[in-house]
């Protein structure tokens, strides 16, 4: 499957999205004749700002249960950036690299690249999380590919964003899966089809999550617990 895919592979910077049909496209083209394509009520925005398709997407009626297309992402998503497996996708890569560098660094290059390994040495280093994984993957490396080190602190760096990224993308998709499961599949599909924009606000004084759905110049607001 693909999380074995991208895991046996040593895919560290696995970019994943849900499908989105873009316009002028084969695929809108045929959704449109099957008459399964969002129009205009695929965008999600969340104080104004607009999310790119890793958390929206799927602009159309999908062949297999909604629910099940956005609880298989974000189980994969949490998967593949799991810190174990993140950094054992890591190893695997470096120890298979072949560096060959030609570029010698001046002496103010070297010492910004020992700051940033130092900052980074604090930062993943020291997390509880993180810190026994990230020196083991370095004395590995070290003892085994030591010219594939510079790749293997740059990977490790990377993992600072991928694990941000990666819970935001999962909060967010459980919030669709729990909006989808409020109003079951037929009906979220109706109000998509009336091109209605979803707007996502969070209310921490109350614990919920509102998602308001505007259309014609009225307004339907379903609570979510969170």
């Amino acid at each position: 499957n693909m999380m074995r895919c991208i895991q046996d592979s040593g895919i560290c910077m696995a970019m994943l999205g849900k499908l989105y049909a873009l316009p002028n496209t084969q695929l809108t083209r045929r959704l449109q004749r099957e008459g399964r394509l969002f129009e205009n009520g695929s965008t999600m925005r969340k104080l104004g700002t607009e999310i790119d398709q890793m958390t929206s997407g799927l602009n159309f009626v999908t062949t297999r249960p909604r629910i099940d297309v956005l609880r298989d992402y974000v189980k994969v998503i949490k998967y593949i950036y799991d810190p174990k497996r993140y950094y054992e996708r890591a190893c695997y890569t470096s120890l298979h690299l072949k560096p060959n560098y030609h570029h010698k660094p001046n002496f103010v290059r070297m010492l910004r690249s020992i700051k940033a390994f130092l900052k980074l040495a604090v930062i993943i280093g020291l997390d509880k999380t993180t810190g026994w994984l990230y020196w083991k993957t370095l004395l590995k490396v070290l003892s085994k590919n030591p010219g594939a080190i510079e790749a293997t602190i740059n990977l490790s760096a990377m993992f600072i964003h991928f694990r941000k990224q990666s819970k935001f993308v999962v909060g967010l998709t459980n919030i669709e899966i729990a909006h989808s499961k409020s109003i079951t599949e037929v009906p979220y599909h109706d109000l998509m089809f009336q091109e209605e924009k979803i707007y996502v606000n969070h209310t921490p004084n109350v614990g919920l999550s509102v998602i308001s759905h505007f259309h014609d110049d009225r307004s339907q607001s379903i609570q979510l617990s969170s």
